[in-house]
């Protein structure tokens, strides 16, 4: 006896179909305007689809980030809010569930933030099962639109000054995060920058065996002797350090200055 597939997966195909009708709908409304779609018609679409095709939407498990606090310019209070939620999706019709997540952050300088936080997250939910293109959702790449603050921005350039190669760490940035402008990073995106950035080589740390070796042959190419600038810099070559580097790197550079 051949096993029946989970009406879970008929429905949730129906429920696109039913989302993408309304929402070209609203395109028309909105002359073709497929940016920021309202939370109450998301969610009045959801009213409409889920009946219809026998589905349900289960929230789970939240997990709450610390809530962040910043001075405003004004002197008052601004609470940022990052949060979590897993969703089950449920058939009515058999009972067959499929589980997905999503996250938002809210940012408001009375007591709403929590409520925003849930509101995008809710919403980013909804429009990604169904398959509803939101371009502010796309442009900001994560769960919010709220973008790195003063504070945070601080930290990642404090962060990038110490690396050993800030040009390459910010390529690196942008291979994986799709931006090397840290002040257009969003506040969701600020953890996986730091941890990006975190995980290249610093100026304090001791350049590899292979970095060494192109260091060596680019003072070479410069006419120069390595072991002699290392002594004279009073540097050893089992410890030399990236920032060392830079400052043999200057004193290279002074001594062809001279010498022209």
């Amino acid at each position: 006896m051949s096993q029946q597939t989970p009406a879970v997966y008929a429905a949730l195909s129906k429920a696109r179909q039913m989302a993408a009708t309304i929402a070209v709908e609203w395109d028309v409304k909105g002359g073709g305007n497929t940016k920021g779609r309202k939370s109450a018609d998301v969610f009045r679409m959801l009213v409409k689809v889920l009946p219809a095709c026998k589905l349900e939407i289960i929230p789970g498990a939240v997990s709450i980030q610390p809530t962040r606090t910043e001075e405003t310019k004004s002197g008052g209070t601004m609470f940022h809010q990052v949060i979590s939620q897993e969703f089950h999706v449920v058939s009515t019709e058999d009972g067959s569930m499929i589980t997905g997540g999503s996250a938002g952050s809210g940012m408001d300088n009375s007591d709403k933030y929590m409520q925003k936080a849930l509101t995008y997250c809710n919403k980013s939910f909804v429009l990604n099962l169904l398959g509803v293109v939101d371009q502010a959702m796309d442009e900001s790449e994560v769960y919010g639109s709220v973008m790195v603050s003063e504070s945070q921005l601080k930290e990642l350039s404090t962060a990038l000054s110490l690396t050993a190669n800030k040009p390459g760490a910010l390529k690196y940035l942008k291979s994986k995060i799709g931006t090397d402008e840290i002040d257009k990073l969003t506040e969701s995106q600020f953890g996986s920058a730091m941890e990006l950035i975190g995980s290249v080589p610093k100026l304090t740390d001791a350049m590899s065996a292979q970095a060494k070796d192109v260091f060596y042959k680019q003072i070479i190419d410069a006419k120069f002797i390595p072991v002699e600038i290392l002594k004279a810099m009073n540097f050893s070559d089992d410890s030399l350090t990236y920032a060392q580097k830079v400052e043999m790197t200057d004193y290279i550079k002074l001594l062809r200055e001279k010498a022209a």
